[in-house]
């Protein structure tokens, strides 16, 4: 199984708690969907995405054109102000915990798309337990649109694929 993790594409510059994409962020998204048209990424199997517009406008290209449905999921949510920070931290441990069970590695022609935030993304590669050292700084920044790929094995280890960005013309 695959597990591409992304962090959601340009939004919009707003006082809103929940923004939508900016146009940068829908070329980002289309851009996306070229990218697995294109080949240069696998095609889902799954969609899942953060309760907040820019996650599902992120995905929302993808879905539309493979027929597939987003899952909605608060754990891939950013950190809420009322939560504490180890209860931010057990929500994304689920969240990996479930997709590297043995029922979900048993599946190796399924590939999860998720889409979530800057601060989840940081989180996330503290917790993945991975072939690769996820403290480098490469890790550590993550701009609109970028997202990082792992096969996971039947042991629920996170073996690193690739780390790249969707921008509005090419892949870097």
């Amino acid at each position: 199984m695959k597990i591409y993790i992304f962090r959601h594409a340009q939004k919009e510059f707003s006082f809103s708690n929940d923004p939508e994409l900016s146009a940068e962020g829908h070329s980002q998204a289309s851009q996306l969907l070229t990218q697995i048209l294109n080949k240069n990424l696998p095609t889902p199997t799954e969609l899942w995405a953060s309760p907040k517009k820019r996650a599902h406008s992120t995905l929302s290209p993808l879905a539309k054109h493979l027929c597939l449905s987003i899952k909605t999921s608060k754990a891939l949510n950013e950190h809420q102000s009322r939560e504490s920070t180890q209860d931010f931290h057990s929500r994304i441990e689920e969240v990996l915990h479930s997709v590297s069970t043995p029922a979900k590695t048993d599946s190796p022609d399924q590939i999860i798309f998720m889409c979530s935030h800057y601060d989840w993304l940081l989180e996330a590669m503290n917790l993945i337990e991975s072939n690769t050292d996820l403290s480098q700084s490469k890790f550590t920044h993550w701009e609109p649109c970028q997202y990082v790929g792992f096969e996971v094995d039947e042991k629920g280890v996170f073996n690193f694929l690739e780390l790249s960005t969707i921008t509005k013309d090419i892949i870097k």
